[in-house]
């Protein structure tokens, strides 16, 4: 499904994630652990588009996906769930969730993965018609990561 190989990322003058490469395969579960300030966060924005300083070589599913910005990696079924939650504060839970089914045109579908994202966040079922902005922080986690759902990724990076 993704394979990264010798990848590196800079920030200007400064080498940050230097020549590494894995694979990922569909239904893989895989954690990318490390110290504050070593990478994480620069990874994931790099396969997700969100970074284009770097080099090295990112496929899906066999396709160089390395040049194509972050609209059309999601489009291809990269969804990533960002740092800080970022929800839309003044809209309410539904609303969030539907946004992150901006891609997907069957209605019927879309409304079989808003019930599973309540099936699996049941605060957010309780308070859908909440405007997200008072929620606690967990829950606006919860709410970040219902959107990503929503979006039915094939890889979900978060």
């Amino acid at each position: 499904m993704l394979v990264v190989k010798d990848l590196e990322v800079r920030y200007g003058d400064i080498n940050v994630i230097h020549g590494i490469s894995f694979s990922i395969e569909e239904g893989e579960s895989v954690a990318i652990i490390g110290a504050n300030g070593a990478g994480k966060t620069t990874l994931l924005r790099t396969l997700m588009g969100l970074h284009r300083e770097f080099q090295g070589t990112i496929l899906l599913d066999g396709k160089d996906i390395g040049r194509l910005p972050a609209w059309e990696r999601s489009g291809r079924g990269l969804a990533m769930v960002p740092e800080g939650r970022r929800v839309f504060p003044d809209l309410t839970v539904e609303e969030n969730l539907a946004i992150g089914a901006y891609s997907r045109t069957d209605r019927q579908e879309i409304e079989k993965s808003m019930k599973e994202v309540y099936t699996l966040f049941r605060i957010l079922d309780q308070r859908k018609r909440q405007v997200s902005k008072t929620l606690s922080g967990g829950e606006q986690q919860m709410l970040a990561i219902g959107r990503a759902f929503m979006a039915n990724p094939r890889l979900l990076l978060v």
